[in-house]
């Protein structure tokens, strides 16, 4: 059952999109939800939004890319609600993204790549570092790490990227080994083309990206809502079982590629012949 009522859940990465779906989720689900991200107006809004709807939730500012205040966050958790139960780990360098920094790679400098890394995987490693003894110490931790397809394919012009998503699943599955003996699982969930309603509007729209995108996937597209119900099954003790897995949550994008009808052309060729 995926009950995780009367439990603590730090989600990074939480006042918009993914962050957002999975800690309105793990709130709905009974946890004390500590919101972080760098927007304060959009975290406190959502924690409004959380206490409205019968919840328990604190915004904490936070900015993944810098260690005191991962640290911080982390410990205002455990002081509001005296505990620390979940880990989700979704924060990550959009904004670096949009902006352009990631190129290829004889392209790429290495202030380019640390810009990249430090909120895409050294933040990561912090807000595990530092909420670790605290999962352990409630004897059912559990780190949700959230990552990318670029952990394992090559995305055309985001070398950095896919470097801190692929670094990311080796520090997971690190953690299921190391701190089995302290309770504490670790899994992480490798996305596809997730997006908003309104995103995933304009995009379908568009003539080249539209059907591609459509074409990628066997089903329709993903959005934060099957992320957050994902990372809420691998929080709560209905996942026991599972611990240092990539649990592919792409639509089955990494099952197939988007190729033609290759039998119906050999047997075309073949009835050539006769």
């Amino acid at each position: 059952m995926q009950d995780i009522r009367g439990r603590v859940a730090l989600v990074t990465g939480s006042t918009r999109g993914v962050g957002e779906a999975v800690a309105r989720r793990l709130a709905g689900a009974g946890a004390s939800v500590v919101i972080t991200g760098r927007s304060q107006e959009d975290g406190q809004a959502l924690e409004r939004d959380i206490v409205s709807a019968g919840g328990n939730a604190r915004f904490v500012a936070m900015d993944i890319g810098v260690e005191p205040q991962v640290e911080a966050a982390v410990q205002r958790a455990v002081e509001d609600f005296g505990r620390l139960d979940i880990l989700v780990n979704n924060a990550a360098p959009t904004d670096h993204i949009m902006a352009g920094t990631d190129k290829r790679i004889t392209e790429l400098s290495t202030s380019d790549l640390e810009h990249m890394l430090v909120p895409g995987l050294y933040g990561q490693f912090w807000a595990c570092k530092y909420a670790l003894p605290h999962l352990a110490a409630s004897g059912h931790g559990s780190i949700v790490n959230i990552s990318s397809m670029g952990a394992l394919v090559g995305l055309p012009r985001m070398p950095a990227y896919s470097m801190s998503k692929g670094a990311l699943n080796a520090l997971s599955r690190q953690i299921a080994v190391d701190y089995a003996p302290d309770g504490v699982r670790s899994n992480t969930i490798v996305i596809g083309y997730v997006l908003s309603p309104h995103v995933l509007a304009k995009i379908v729209d568009h003539p080249v990206v539209g059907p591609a995108l459509m074409n990628a996937t066997l089903t329709a597209p993903g959005t934060p809502e099957d992320v957050a119900e994902a990372a809420l099954f691998l929080a709560s003790d209905a996942a026991r079982y599972i611990t240092g897995s990539e649990v592919k949550l792409d639509g089955g994008l990494l099952a197939t590629r988007d190729l033609p009808d290759i039998p119906s052309a050999f047997a075309a060729i073949a009835a050539e012949g006769t």
